[in-house]
């Protein structure tokens, strides 16, 4: 019977050490080798005490290692949510620099006068950030400006085709005629 308590108090005591060390695997099976002892042992077996520490030990080394499972498990979760944050804010982050480059080309675009260019690269800025207020305001520009631009080249371009008109109608109005030679002495003086 000594050596049975003995046992037990080997095995609390492991159990005791790997607790304190944070083991709640190996504490509860440690303390439930203590436990064993205590609950097959004879009948009238006075334990002194140990057979209470032992089971009160037991509980709270099951309930330190659900508190801590759901401790690592919020932890777990926590650190996976933050990874989806962080992954989110880099695609964030990537298509706002897209967005920000094809801004800058369309802002090129229109420097150059290629406003249907601006215009292109702003619908699909559009397409991207479809509530992009410089991406819409400079597209609506660009249309603006080519349009007045297409109408200066077309009232240039008329401009010269009525100059060209003008110069073929003033032309119409001056009579061509065969060169005209002058009758030679001869013919003078025979006729009069």
């Amino acid at each position: 019977l000594e050596q049975l308590r003995a046992d037990a108090q080997t095995a609390l005591g492991r159990g005791k050490q790997a607790l304190e060390r944070g083991e709640y695997d190996l504490a509860i099976a440690e303390l439930t080798i203590a436990h064993n002892h205590v609950r097959w042992a004879p009948a009238g077996f006075e334990w002194d005490g140990l057979d209470s520490e032992v089971a009160s030990l037991l509980e709270q080394a099951r309930s330190t290692r659900r508190e801590a499972s759901a401790q690592a498990v919020e932890a777990a979760r926590k650190e996976a949510y933050q990874a989806l944050q962080d992954e989110a804010k880099a695609e964030r982050d990537r298509r706002q620099a897209v967005v920000a480059n094809l801004l800058d080309q369309a802002i090129d675009a229109f420097e150059k006068a290629d406003y249907d260019e601006c215009m292109d690269l702003c619908d699909e800025v559009l397409r991207r950030d479809p509530r992009n207020e410089k991406a819409q305001e400079m597209r609506e520009s660009a249309f603006r400006a080519g349009r007045q631009q297409v109408r200066q080249d077309y009232v240039l371009a008329k401009r010269e085709q009525f100059t060209r008109w003008r110069e073929e109608l003033a032309a119409m109005r001056v009579p061509w005629t065969d060169i005209v030679t002058l009758p030679d002495e001869e013919f003078w003086s025979d006729i009069t």
